[in-house]
């Protein structure tokens, strides 16, 4: 400090862990509620003696590690930085995953060679020792430059204008963040929807003055405002109608769905495990879906982020819980009305989930509702719910739910409630790593279909659930160092979950918060298949 000091006064200095000599205070990797505390002002904090105060202004150095599918909780740490000006800013790290590209050749799944493929290369790809392995593959976009699914909440959660729903509950309030411009370089495009759909769109420009809020009222308070303020001319980087700050604010939910619709489905269940075992969609000609059966989910392919969640799991058996079936009936009543009961127990190392499920199912649909619990050692799994696999490759998933892009509990800021669609294997993201992936949260229906005539949608009775659809198992995924390495997909997978658990940014930083976490419930589940 003083070296620096002697060459140039003009400029204060900071120096992570040694903020008792520096012009302004730093620190790596905080938690959420440590960045609360700093932000209110508080003393002996982090790296500060006792009867130091810490250093304002206060910049963290290092933040959200973004290796693979990460940058969770970041909404939460700029809530806490934004509560006060103490703190001046944060730094993510990092931009960009640093593969380097590498001729291979591919594994099969007997591991036999074929032909060969280009992977981004990390460390040990090359067979040096020793090595850092995937550990700078930490960027905001992947080595390519295509950017990943947490740039958008990035973008998003660091936007310079903010929507919200009023204080009485019938206008928006739109918070212009910059210091020393107002809006009106922007057209402020608002569109209102219902149940997803769009009903009206409409253009004003707004004047609200730098760190002022501007009361928007609203005449129809049924459903969700999405506002987007729009470049009217281009500017620097930014061309004409480049989205600098979109939100969406939700008055209403969607309507849920009512009495069960009727549907062209067939259900069979196994009397021995309980489970639902066979899906075929048609009234004539009967086309079998599933590849799996429809079974406790409890796991994924952990992230870059969840070392100790990898570790657990693994020793615990989360991939494969042991089934013991403890009660199954199924019986039709004079009204046509079937009704299959289950209670199944799944263990693992310490801990019984124990699922209860009902059936309603008449006229070709079914009514679901299931309660997850836990007994034992209480365990924190990757989800709680259902899995399948289907036998389709190709499949059309069409949603009313958080999107576009991938989200997750504590990654879902910027993806907005609305009808989305996209081609099954388009859920898959190529991080460094295979890993988890195709999450979607606050969903209340999701349509999978095969072709024109084989479909199958799940739509919720109570609470929206997250859901998952991947190209790929998980237990596929962790057996691949690369995604160029996996083999060519033949089914899709897909989830539907209670609760999936958040992100956070354990691979060096915190875990997710505890709200983002799922703990020993109860869950339930209640949803319509048809």
């Amino acid at each position: 400090v003083k070296a620096a000091k002697a060459r140039d006064t003009s400029r204060p200095v900071q120096y992570e862990r040694n903020n008792w000599i520096t012009d302004m205070g730093s620190r790596q990797y905080p938690e959420v509620s440590w960045v609360w505390k700093a932000a209110a002002g508080g003393e002996g904090l982090h790296h500060e003696p006792s009867n130091m105060p810490l250093r304002y202004p206060f910049h963290i150095n290092e933040y959200a590690h973004n290796m693979g599918n990460a940058m969770g909780n970041l909404k939460d740490y700029q809530d806490a930085i934004e509560s006060s000006t103490r703190i001046m800013g944060s730094a993510i790290w990092d931009w960009v995953d640093q593969g380097i590209w590498k001729e291979v050749k591919r594994k099969s799944e007997k591991g036999e060679s074929e032909e060969s493929v280009r992977i981004l290369a990390y460390g040990g790809d090359w067979g040096e020792k020793p090595n850092c392995g995937a550990f700078m593959m930490n960027g905001c976009v992947l080595s390519d430059r295509t950017p990943e699914p947490g740039y958008w909440e990035i973008k998003h959660v660091f936007q310079p204008i903010v929507a919200t729903k009023g204080a009485d509950g019938m206008s928006i309030e739109v918070k212009n963040r910059h210091y020393f411009r107002d809006l009106s370089a922007y057209d402020c495009v608002i569109t209102h929807f219902v149940n997803g759909c769009e009903r009206s769109r409409r253009t004003v420009t707004l004047a609200t003055a730098p760190q002022a809020v501007e009361r928007l009222p609203v005449d129809d308070t049924f459903g969700s405002y999405r506002l987007e303020f729009r470049q009217k001319e281009a500017e620097g980087l930014w061309p004409q109608g480049w989205v600098i700050a979109d939100d969406q604010v939700d008055f209403t939910a969607p309507a849920l769905c009512g009495d069960v619709p009727s549907g062209n489905l067939s259900f069979g269940f196994c009397p021995k495990t309980g489970e639902l075992v066979s899906l075929k969609c048609g009234r004539i000609f009967k086309t079998e879906l599933l590849r799996s059966p429809l079974t406790l989910d409890i796991w994924r392919a952990p992230s870059q982020n969840e070392p100790r969640e990898r570790k657990t799991w693994n020793a615990g058996g989360f991939a494969a819980p042991k089934r013991t079936l403890v009660s199954f009936g199924d019986r039709t009543d004079a009204k046509g009305v079937r009704t299959v009961e289950s209670v199944v127990d799944y263990a693992v190392t310490g801990t019984v989930f124990r699922v209860a499920t009902t059936w309603t199912i008449k006229d070709g649909a079914a009514k679901v509702r299931a309660t997850f619990t836990q007994s034992g050692k209480i365990a924190e799994p990757a989800h709680i719910g259902f899995r399948t696999v289907f036998a389709d490759d190709s499949m059309t998933v069409d949603w009313l739910g958080c999107g576009p892009w991938e989200n997750y509990a504590d990654r879902r800021s910027g993806a907005f409630l609305g009808n989305w669609s996209l081609a099954s294997g388009d859920f898959f993201i190529p991080y460094d790593v295979p890993q988890d992936c195709g999450n979607r949260e606050g969903a209340y229906r999701v349509k999978l279909a095969a072709g024109l005539l084989d479909a199958v949608t799940f739509e919720t009775l109570g609470a929206p659930f997250a859901f998952e659809v991947n190209p790929y198992a998980p237990e596929t995924l962790v057996r691949y160092a690369h995604p160029a390495e996996l083999p060519e997909s033949e089914s899709t997978f897909f989830g539907i979950y209670a609760r999936s658990r958040g992100l956070g940014g354990n691979s060096c930083g915190p875990m997710p918060l505890a709200k983002d976490v799922v703990k020993d419930g109860p869950y339930t589940l209640e949803f319509v298949i048809r």
